[in-house]
C-alpha cells in the first residue's frame, strides 16, 4: 500500500483490508527496500506455515481412517436383532468407540467405551483401550465371563492411564437362543430400555471407571428381552445435552422422545438425530455421540392365497409392510417386491392359467436377516429348462416369429435370478422358492473434515 502524507490517517482502514504494510510519498529507496526484504521474509513464513498446515492436515486424514478402524463398521447380522449404530465426535477425533461382536456361540457382544475429553488425546486413549478389549474379546463368548471381561479391561487399562483419566465403559451379551440380555458397567451410562411405548433406563450394574483401582470388582445383571423391545446405548453427550437443556424435571421430555421409536429402526434414527440437534446450541455437540440401537425382532411367518390379479395390490402392499417394519432399505425392498409380483403373476396367468377357481399359495418369512418366499399354484407344473432366455431376441424371434407379446416369456424367472439371491423350482414347476439376504448394515461414522471446519 502506497499513501501520501495526508492519507496517513487511511493506513488502518488498509490494515483492516488485508494489507501488511505501506509506505508514504515521497518513497525513500532504503525504505523501500527494507520493506521488500520483510515482505519476502513474511511470504516465506505464510509457506512455511501452509506447509506444515498441510501435513497436518494430512496426518490428521490419516489417524482418522485409522481411528475408523476401531469402530464396527460392518454391523453382524442374526435372524431376530436389528442394530443401528452411529459415531460422531465433536471434534476432528473422539474419545468414543464402540465394538459390536457376533461371538463364536452366536451371541451378540457390544462394547461402548467413553474416555476423558475429545480431541486428538482422547482418540489415542480410545485407541489404547480398544486394544485392550481386543485382548479379552474370547471371555464375551459366554456370559458367564462378563465381569472377567470387565475386570481384566481394568486390571490392564490401571497400567496405561494417566491420572487425569477417568474412561468408562458398558458391555453387554445378548443370546438369542433364551433372549435373555447381561451386561456390566465400569460407571458406563447404562442404556434406555423401550417397551410397549414406554422408555426407562436399565437397573444399574454398579462399577468403578477403568484404571481406577486394580481391586475394582464388577457385577452382572440380566434380563429377558421381550419381541419389539428396543435396547439404546448411548454415550454422556446425551446426558449432557438434557443437562444443558433441560433440567432434571424434565427429564421425561427424552424418555417421550425414545418411547416413539418402535416403526422403522432407519426412521426412528432419523428422527432422533433431528430432536438431538433441535435441542443443541448452534447444532452443535459439545462432547462426542455413540449412538447403538439393538431391536428385537422376532421372525414373521405367514400364508396368503391369491386367486386373480386384483388380489395382488393387496397382497403386495403386505410385502411393503413387512420390509419396511423390519427395516429393509429403499432399495432392496424395490427388487424384492418386484421379483416377488413377477412370480405371483406367472402363477396366475401362467400356472393357473387365469383360473380364478386355482388359487395361489404364497408363504412368506421375513426376520432380520433374510426374506424367502414359497409361492405354488395348482396348474399343470412346466419344464423350467425350456423357458427361453428373454435377453436373447435372435432366439426368440425364431421361436415366436416375431411375436412381440412372446419375448414377455421368460422375463419374470429372469428378473428373478438377477433381483433376489436364489430361486428354484420343485413340484414340477408349480412350487417356486426365493430367498433374498438383507444388505449389509454399515455404522454411519460422522467425520469431521479436517481443520477446514474449525
Amino acid at each position: 500500500m502506497i499513501t501520501s502524507n495526508r492519507d496517513k490517517e487511511n493506513s488502518n482502514e488498509g490494515f483492516d483490508a488485508g494489507v501488511d504494510n505501506f509506505l508514504t510519498k515521497p518513497i525513500d529507496p532504503d525504505t523501500l527496500s527494507i520493506t521488500l526484504k520483510v515482505a519476502t521474509r513474511i511470504i516465506d513464513i505464510h509457506q512455511k506455515l501452509a506447509y506444515q498446515l498441510n501435513l497436518q492436515k494430512e496426518e490428521i486424514a490419516r489417524a482418522k481412517e485409522i481411528q475408523q478402524l476401531l469402530y464396527t463398521r460392518e454391523i453382524p447380522s442374526i435372524d431376530n436383532v436389528n442394530i443401528r449404530a452411529l459415531y460422531k465426535p465433536s471434534q476432528e477425533m473422539g474419545g468414543d468407540f464402540f465394538n459390536i461382536i457376533k461371538t463364536v456361540r452366536g451371541n451378540l457382544a457390544v462394547i461402548l467405551v467413553d474416555c476423558t475429553g475429545h480431541g486428538l488425546e482422547a482418540s489415542m486413549f480410545a485407541t489404547l483401550l480398544k486394544s485392550i478389549c481386543d485382548r479379552h474379546l474370547y471371555l464375551l463368548d459366554n456370559p458367564k465371563y462378563l465381569a472377567n471381561f470387565v475386570q481384566m479391561v481394568n486390571i490392564d487399562a490401571a497400567g496405561y492411564l494417566t491420572s487425569d483419566q477417568f474412561p468408562v465403559m458398558f458391555v453387554s451379551i445378548y443370546d438369542p437362543v433364551s433372549m435373555k440380555f447381561f451386561y456390566s458397567s465400569a460407571n458406563g451410562e447404562h442404556p434406555y430400555l423401550i417397551r410397549n411405548k414406554e422408555a426407562y433406563p436399565l437397573q444399574r450394574a454398579m462399577g468403578m471407571h477403568l484404571g481406577y483401582n486394580t481391586e475394582s470388582q464388577y457385577v452382572v445383571k440380566s434380563f429377558k428381552v421381550k419381541p419389539n423391545d428396543i435396547i439404546i446405548y448411548y454415550s454422556d453427550a446425551i446426558i449432557e445435552i438434557k443437562d444443558a437443556i433441560w433440567d432434571r424435571s424434565k427429564d421425561e421430555i427424552l424418555k417421550n422422545e425414545l418411547a416413539q421409536m418402535g416403526k422403522n429402526l432407519t426412521k426412528d434414527h432419523e428422527r432422533f438425530m433431528n430432536f438431538i440437534f433441535e435441542n443443541t446450541r448452534n447444532n452443535s455437540l459439545d462432547d462426542d455421540l455413540s449412538l447403538i440401537y439393538f431391536q428385537i425382532k422376532e421372525s414373521k411367518e405367514y400364508t396368503t392365497y391369491l386367486y386373480t390379479r386384483d388380489d395382488l395390490d393387496r397382497e403386495i402392499s403386505c410385502i411393503k409392510n413387512d420390509l419396511f417394519e423390519y427395516d429393509y432399505n429403499y432399495d432392496e425392498s424395490e427388487k424384492i417386491v418386484l421379483a416377488v409380483r413377477e412370480l405371483i403373476l406367472n402363477a396366475i396367468e401362467h400356472g393357473n392359467t387365469g383360473d380364478p377357481s386355482k388359487k395361489v399359495t404364497i408363504e412368506h418369512t421375513i426376520n432380520c436377516r433374510y426374506v424367502e418366499f414359497v409361492i405354488e399354484d395348482e396348474g399343470n407344473g412346466f419344464d423350467e429348462k425350456l423357458v427361453p432366455e428373454p435377453t436373447d431376441r435372435v432366439k426368440l424371434q425364431k421361436m415366436y416369429d416375431n411375436n412381440e407379446e412372446g419375448y414377455k416369456h421368460g422375463r419374470g424367472i429372469w428378473l428373478t435370478r438377477r433381483l433376489m439371491n436364489s430361486l428354484k423350482y420343485v413340484n414340477n414347476g408349480r412350487k417356486a422358492i426365493t430367498q433374498r439376504k438383507k444388505d449389509k448394515v454399515y455404522t454411519y461414522n460422522n467425520f469431521k473434515t479436517p481443520i477446514d471446519n474449525m
